[in-house]
């Protein structure tokens, strides 16, 4: 018989092994296990994202925010305080790092003061606002007070202060900078203490000591705080600045 010379015999069909076929064999789903198991294992910083910040801003506030963080990255604990100015003048940071038994102890505390179960708490001209934000990988919780340190609930200011107090301590605090202020709507602020005193402008800590003989602040009241150094004791008092006036506050911490 005469075959065309184009014609070819048919081959036999060949079928995929049953470990293979459509995928549901026994070994194929094996190595779908293998290859997701170590896509788990290659992206730990899902599994482990944690994370604490406060913001502050507000008009008492002498930088368009403040921010204290501590960030779980590639596995290290990082420690970062950053001051933002307004537009065009940038900002400041300063980062540093955590061990694991500091955080342990900070995330202890934390949830002890309710930082999951706190609620938000507007005020009436508030002139500063703090954002709690709280993430242990499997819980996350946020929340924002007004004038946190005059709030009826101590717990929000309580949760504030040991973020604030332990990156801090960790990077150290940022002296103050008053570039934004222009001379026509600030005035200048002296502060003198019978004893050396850490000083706070409204909740933020200004990095000198008294005595503080030149501070140019925003015009309006101002809440200030000085802590005698090797003391745990807080004195507060309200100071009332004018435009273009030098205002001095003169104390005696008992």
């Amino acid at each position: 018989m005469n075959r065309c010379p184009h014609w070819r015999s048919p081959q036999p069909q060949r079928r995929p092994p049953p470990c293979c076929a459509n995928g549901r064999g026994a070994l194929g789903w094996g190595l779908w296990l293998i290859i997701l198991a170590v896509w788990v294992c290659a992206t730990p910083a899902a599994a482990q994202a944690e994370a604490v910040r406060v913001v502050l801003s507000g008009p008492a506030v002498p930088y368009e925010s403040v921010t204290y963080a501590i960030e779980r990255k590639r596995g290290a604990l990082v420690v970062t305080v950053s001051k933002r100015f307004v537009k065009p003048f940038g900002g400041r940071d300063e980062v540093s790092l955590l061990t694991e038994e500091a955080w342990a102890e900070l995330r202890t505390a934390l949830e002890a003061g309710g930082v999951f179960t706190l609620p938000s708490v507007k005020g009436p001209k508030a002139r500063s606002t703090t954002r709690v934000e709280a993430d242990w990988g499997s819980r996350q919780h946020s929340w924002t007070v007004d004038d946190p340190g005059i709030s009826f609930d101590g717990r929000h200011a309580h949760c504030i202060a040991l973020v604030r107090a332990l990156v801090s301590k960790r990077v150290g605090e940022i002296e103050f900078r008053d570039v934004m202020l222009l001379p026509g709507e600030s005035g200048r602020l002296r502060v003198f203490a019978d004893r050396p005193a850490t000083v706070a402008l409204d909740g933020v800590l200004l990095g000198s000591n008294t005595p503080l003989l030149s501070l140019r602040v925003s015009a309006g009241v101002h809440r200030v705080e000085l802590r005698p150094l090797r003391s745990d004791a807080v004195y507060s008092y309200s100071v009332k600045v004018e435009a273009g006036k030098t205002t001095s506050l003169s104390v005696e911490l008992k």
